[in-house]
């Protein structure tokens, strides 16, 4: 990627007269310390982990900088947290393992959820085929997203498929509640599946795939079984026909297919 490139144009056109009287100096200082923090990876193929990392160090120093010439007191002890954190997470990227970015492997429920997993929108669509067919509409956002969070594209589709949320409905993430920013009730079943139109289904989509990545309930869910113990565990009170408990191996066995499809 071009990178450095991109940074040091921008770090030119940021040049201002000073720190107090214009943004440009904090611009530039952004990219500098970003730029610093690309170094520290040694040209190293990157991700959209490192990313994240290199951008957070960098706005670290930005945030920084813009408090101390306006006189707005940080406590030390959360820019120390915010500044731990950011290092945290820049070590922890320069040791990881190749393993992190996987090959796709029918491990059914034993498959990873997260990681980097490289396909491309157009490979995700032509896998929409049969019983997967009524996703396509959703390719293109399931492989944004799931870049954007280290999630498991083909994960994500078998669940969307094991789910089967009646496709009218554009709601294949399966969002069920009756107070919800986007949409409107389905109308027939309280809290049952919101019903989304051409011009939000995307919208209820970005925010739910947040919460499926990244919120605190999932956050432990390393593999298709793990997530499903905590999306559907057995014996809780929707699980009314005992089907909870085949969660992970009905989602495993679709990813299988997909797999296979590759």
């Amino acid at each position: 990627m071009s990178f450095k490139s991109d940074l040091v144009e921008f770090g030119n056109w940021a040049l201002g007269p000073s720190w107090k009287t214009s943004i440009a100096g904090y611009a530039q200082l952004f990219a500098v310390t970003a730029y610093q923090a690309y170094e520290a990876f040694n040209g190293k193929d990157l991700n959209q982990h490192d990313v994240i990392a290199i951008f957070l160090s960098a706005g670290l120093a930005v945030v920084g900088r813009f408090a101390k010439d306006h006189g707005i007191e940080v406590p030390q002890s959360a820019a120390d947290e915010a500044k731990d954190r950011i290092l945290d997470q820049i070590d922890r990227i320069k040791k990881a393992a190749p393993a992190e970015q996987f090959k796709f492997t029918p491990d059914g429920a034993d498959a990873p959820i997260r990681g980097v997993f490289p396909i491309t929108a157009d490979k995700m669509e032509s896998l929409c085929v049969g019983q997967f067919e009524p996703y396509k509409l959703y390719a293109a956002a399931i492989v944004e997203n799931s870049f954007k969070y280290g999630i498991n594209p083909l994960f994500v589709l078998a669940n969307i498929a094991n789910q089967a949320v009646n496709p009218e409905y554009k709601n294949p993430l399966g969002i069920s509640t009756d107070t919800y920013p986007y949409g409107e009730s389905n109308g027939h079943v309280k809290n049952g599946p919101r019903k989304f139109s051409e011009s939000d289904w995307r919208l209820a989509f970005d925010r739910q795939f947040s919460v499926m990545a990244s919120g605190k309930a999932y956050s432990s869910a390393r593999t298709i079984g793990q997530w499903a113990l905590i999306d559907a565990p057995p014996g809780a009170e929707n699980d009314v026909h005992g089907t909870n408990a085949q969660e992970g191996a009905d989602v495993g066995s679709l990813y299988n297919k997909l797999v296979k499809s590759l």
